[in-house]
């Protein structure tokens, strides 16, 4: 996590954290704090379809502010495009950018600390809010946060 900058997609954000429980038990790269966990198979009784597809909302938490940050410019509630079975669970909320709602299981969907950018969703499948994404970490890159 010195040196270069990293932007993670889907599996990019999950492999960031030091476990899975993808595949029983599986370590990650440990470069942030916490674990990857599976979808519940239900919730409030309702089984849960997984894995989730489709788009889906991006939701500021309390901790997180997008200033400065590659969702700068994106409106809070943006359909992004997600598939996935498991997520991020991080340790230290401050590192959660934006967190999403699926069938009631509440979970960080977007990570941002110091030179680190991973998203669960897939910007490039999410239209031009999900364009806006990469053009603004580009410019991040050079020092021009819109």
């Amino acid at each position: 996590s010195n040196g270069g900058n990293f932007f993670g997609i889907c599996l990019g954000l999950q492999l960031l954290f030091e476990s899975s429980e993808e595949h029983g038990q599986a370590q990650g790269l440990g470069l942030l704090k916490g674990k990857v966990k599976k979808f519940p198979e239900t919730i409030n009784g309702q089984k849960l379809r997984v894995p989730q597809i489709g788009w889906n909302t991006l939701h500021k938490t309390k901790a997180s502010d997008w200033t400065g940050s590659p969702l700068s410019d994106i409106p809070e509630n943006a359909y992004m495009y997600f598939v996935h079975s498991f997520f991020v669970e991080p340790v230290d909320s401050n590192v959660i950018l934006c967190q999403t709602d699926y069938q009631g299981v509440k979970y960080c969907s977007g990570v941002f600390s110091k030179n680190i950018f991973a998203v669960q969703f897939h910007p490039e499948k999410s239209a031009v809010l999900g364009l806006q994404i990469y053009k603004n970490w580009l410019q991040s890159l050079n020092g021009n946060i819109p």
